[in-house]
Parts: structure tokens; C-alpha cells; sequence
């Protein structure tokens, strides 16, 4: 990432300016992450959820409705595991992005969100799209790709632009 590569623009029509304001940017909370580090930052993928490579359940509450049984029984089968599709999904997104080069990808970062600090999900990750420059001109938007070729469901949260969440309600594609 080059300096001033991040720039914002408060409304669709105003001229995007560039920001430091994420340079040394710390993620506040149980980590205290970098947002930006060594030119780099790690996305994901805005309005889209994609299945876990591996997921580990959430334990039952401390609620007064989990009996101690019922503890034991999450505690029995409480085990990282693969999602379906997860590493398929990985793969077919690689093998269509591969198509632009090898080594890192000429690609724009961009995101829809109501208020600067919903950038940023709680693992410091920045929440957006991503559009990778392909052969001859044409731009990949991987997020509109996962869900239009059916590897992913769409996804809506507050911090999301009503834009957003609108484009986010893409048909699949069917065979």
C-alpha cells in the first residue's frame, strides 16, 4: 500500500481526499492491533458471509435456562470443524482472481459504512470491497463474485451503508 493510498469522500459526489487517519490507527479493546501494518491491511468481505474454514461454536451463557446436562452435552461435541464449502469457496475465489497475475494484485479497497469508525470490525480488520484489476481493462469485484456464483450468503448489519445493503441483495446465479 503506498502512502495516501487510503482517501475518503463524505458523500458519493465530493472528491475523495486522502487520510492518514488509519496510518497509525490501533485497534482499542482486549487486542491492541495495528490497523495498517507494514503497508498492509487484512479486509473482509463487507455484506457477505462467507462459510469458516474452521469454526468453533460459542458456549452456552451463564443464563438461568442451561442446566448443568445441557453444559456437558455442548462440552461433548465442542470441536473446531469445516464448514461446508469453506475451503472450496477459498479456492474458487483464488482460481478467479489468479487470472489477474501472480504475486500481490493491483486492486482497489473500498467501503460503504455511515461513520468512520465502522471501517473496522472488533479484530481490526477493514470491512469492505475489493476490485481487482484484471486483463484488459475489467475489474473483478470479489465480493458481488462470492455471491453471484453462489460460494456465499449476503449479509446485513447496522454499520452498513443502506447502499450497501441494497447491493448486497444479489440474486445468485443459477446452473
Amino acid at each position: 500500500m503506498t502512502p495516501g493510498a487510503i482517501t475518503f469522500r463524505a458523500s458519493r459526489t465530493a472528491l475523495a481526499q486522502p487520510t492518514h487517519g488509519f496510518a497509525s490507527a490501533r485497534l482499542k479493546g482486549m487486542r491492541k492491533k495495528s490497523i495498517v501494518t507494514k503497508g498492509r491491511i487484512t479486509v473482509r468481505l463487507q455484506g457477505v458471509d462467507d462459510p469458516e474454514l474452521h469454526h468453533a461454536p460459542s458456549p452456552p451463557g451463564r443464563s438461568a435456562g442451561i442446566t448443568q446436562a445441557m453444559r456437558a452435552a455442548f462440552h461433548d461435541v465442542n470441536h473446531k470443524y469445516r464448514q461446508n464449502w469453506g475451503q472450496s469457496a477459498a479456492k474458487a475465489l483464488h482460481d478467479a482472481v489468479a487470472k489477474a497475475g501472480a504475486g500481490p494484485l493491483d486492486c482497489d479497497f473500498f467501503t460503504y459504512v455511515d461513520a468512520p469508525s465502522d471501517v473496522c470490525d472488533r479484530y481490526g480488520c477493514m470491512v469492505g470491497e475489493v476490485a481487482v484489476r484484471m486483463p484488459g481493462g475489467k475489474t473483478l469485484n470479489t465480493n458481488t463474485w462470492v455471491l453471484t456464483n453462489g460460494w456465499a450468503l449476503p449479509s446485513f448489519y447496522d454499520s452498513m451503508s443502506r447502499r450497501r445493503n441494497q447491493r448486497s441483495s444479489i440474486t445468485p446465479r443459477t446452473s
